[in-house]
């Protein structure tokens, strides 16, 4: 027999017994029967702890909630301090120095730098700034946006260099830029 039927067979047999009017609805007042079902309803979790299987739900329940907060703030802050973004946490020291100067300023660095003529590790710096430089400007971005990921010189006049963009909301943009050596500097042909 389930829990509807006993209340009817109850709320019939307390209606002969007392002559139509049960003891139950006299003690309440009418339209309140809504605030005792709120009131059982808010109770069962209440009942539900003070049993040991209550109490394990209750014990999950509260370590998943937690399990969650704290991965949330993880992945909130998986990036590191404020105000860095991810391109411009991973710059290495010169490249970072390249990145606190106007585009005009790198490309006149580069060319002073390789005035020697040699291709060795100056002259590469030297390429990679002028690739840093043509690329800020071909993606309208400022130069600290820009960084030279990787090269490959192809002969001793000519340099690729792996550059890669942080435009902001867009996305991240790479393209691999051929430097080339004219007179005592590096140009983007």
């Amino acid at each position: 027999m389930n829990a509807e039927a006993t209340v009817l067979r109850e709320r019939t047999h307390t209606r002969t017994r007392t002559g139509g009017a049960s003891a139950r609805s006299a003690k309440t007042q009418p339209g309140s029967g809504g605030v005792a079902f709120a009131t059982q309803v808010m109770t069962v979790p209440l009942r539900a702890v003070t049993r040991p299987a209550g109490r394990r739900l209750a014990m999950a329940t509260g370590l998943s909630l937690l399990l969650i907060a704290a991965v949330s703030g993880l992945y909130d802050h998986a990036d590191g301090g404020a105000g860095t973004t991810p391109v411009a946490a991973h710059l290495s020291a010169p490249t970072a120095a390249l990145a606190a100067k106007p585009a005009s300023a790198l490309a006149s660095t580069a060319a002073a730098s390789s005035a020697s003529g040699s291709a060795g590790a100056a002259g590469i710096k030297a390429a990679e700034a002028a690739a840093v430089a043509w690329y800020a400007v071909q993606r309208h971005v400022p130069v600290e946006r820009v960084q030279a990921l990787q090269h490959r010189q192809v002969n001793a006049a000519q340099v690729q260099v792996l550059v890669m963009a942080d435009t902001g909301t867009s996305g991240l943009y790479s393209d691999l830029v051929t430097v080339r050596r004219a007179g005592s500097g590096w140009k983007v042909p």
